[in-house]
């Protein structure tokens, strides 16, 4: 990628990333995320919810009554980590509970990678004991993530597999690790819209809705209505105001979309030609198997189609799905072994040529040294 290029692709990188992370603290946006994705907020109520979700500023070491968000400066040696959205929740006697949560608008590192760097961070700066830390989640909003990755949520496990009972257990001791969620929305640089309508989860629907540049507000605020998500006039305002920014983003960006895109179809065509061309040969080969084995049984017949026939026969004897070819060779050889004739296992076995008992024969008796 060319400098001018790339510093243009890094410039409306950084455009969405700061207009992300100002509309994912809305309070409808944050309900729909926290509710869709950690269990203690699972069983609130939508106005409950909203209402535990007013933001206090607050240091991440001493916890808010109830939230704190704020962009947090974090540090692990000479390391720095900025978070984009921290939020604490004082559960009482229960413990405390501690939310971060990122927007990501670029592969060019591994998330996976940052992931740990992060949750290392905060809880190098909490102090376990006096904040009464029961938990913290991590959750990460790509917004985007690769063709094949698209549409996805990606949880980190927090149970032990039981291998005796073939189960996952949940342990008490995993509960206190870090629960990193990456939630993939659908590519917002590029026209998602048929995808997004047709997704079953909200969550997903909804964000990349919200975030993407290529569907107009009219359009969003059909598909979100459609959805059952419900927004004030503060984040109704910033949709109207983000329009002519996206459509100009989007104009911009064509050109690195059309890369994208061309690549996209690359890899697709690509993978659909290897499996199609697999599929193609695995049953032409099947087809000039059984009819050399079966009609002519001669030069490949012997060379290729009796060799593979034993092969078979040996490593997969009872498997389904052998080919005629073998299965016959296995019938000849069980006949030839009770030392039947050529003319009986021919009346024995009337699918059988005569060319294919006599090389069949020659192979038996050259594998036996009779």
């Amino acid at each position: 990628m060319k400098p001018k290029k790339q510093g243009q692709e890094q410039a409306m990188f950084n455009y969405l990333d700061a207009n992300a992370k100002k509309i994912i603290k809305n309070v409808d946006v944050l309900s729909l995320i926290l509710g869709s994705l950690v269990e203690d907020f699972k069983e609130m109520d939508e106005g409950q919810l909203k209402a535990y979700l007013t933001p206090i500023q607050n240091n991440v070491k001493n916890f808010s009554p109830q939230v704190q968000m704020q962009s947090t400066e974090l540090f692990i040696g000479k390391n720095k980590c900025i978070l984009d959205t921290l939020f604490a929740f004082n559960k009482g006697k229960q413990g405390a509970l501690l939310v971060d949560i990122e927007m990501q608008s670029t592969n060019d590192y591994y998330m996976e990678l940052r992931n740990v760097q992060y949750c290392t961070a905060v809880l190098a700066q909490s102090r376990f004991k006096k904040n009464r830390m029961d938990k913290l989640f991590v959750i990460w909003i790509n917004m985007a993530p690769p063709h094949k990755d698209e549409g996805i949520i990606m949880v980190s496990a927090q149970a032990r597999f039981d291998p005796q009972h073939q189960r996952y257990v949940k342990r008490r001791g995993l509960r206190k690790c870090p629960t990193s969620i990456i939630v993939n929305l659908y590519d917002i640089r590029k026209p998602r819209i048929d995808a997004i309508k047709s997704e079953k989860l909200d969550l997903i629907a909804v964000l990349s809705t919200i975030f993407s540049v290529t569907i107009d507000y009219k359009e969003k605020d059909a598909i979100l209505k459609a959805r059952g998500f419900h927004y004030d006039e503060k984040m109704r305002k910033e949709m109207e105001d983000m329009e002519s920014w996206s459509r100009y983003i989007f104009n911009s960006m064509k050109p690195m979309m059309f890369e994208d895109a061309k690549k996209e179809v690359r890899e697709q065509a690509w993978a659909e030609g290897m499996a199609e061309g697999m599929a193609e040969g695995r049953e032409k080969g099947r087809k000039v198997g059984l009819k050399e084995g079966r009609e002519v049984g001669l030069k490949e017949g012997r060379k290729v189609g009796l060799k593979e026939g034993r092969e078979v026969g040996l490593k997969e004897g009872r498997a389904e799905g052998r080919l005629e070819g073998a299965m016959l060779l296995k019938k000849v050889n069980h006949l030839l072994a009770k030392g039947m004739s050529d003319e009986e296992i021919l009346t024995s076995l009337p699918n059988v040529t005569v060319d294919f008992v006599k090389y069949a024969r020659e192979s038996y008796e050259e594998d036996h040294q009779l």
